[in-house]
């Protein structure tokens, strides 16, 4: 894993599954997927994608 972190030359953090599949399909490594939570109206999941190449 710390390989694929020095290589990485950009970081997205994105929050829709949608916009995660996109990104993917052109090469972006998923790194994370975790909750966030903006009270008091907001939760939900939060995706960090990145490009090594």
């Amino acid at each position: 894993m710390d390989e694929i972190l020095y290589q990485t030359k950009e970081v997205k953090k994105l929050y829709s599954e949608e916009q995660v599949n996109k990104m993917l399909s052109n090469g972006w490594k998923l790194a994370y997927i975790g909750q966030y939570n903006d009270p008091p109206h907001e939760c939900g999941t939060v995706f960090v994608l990145i490009r090594t190449e």
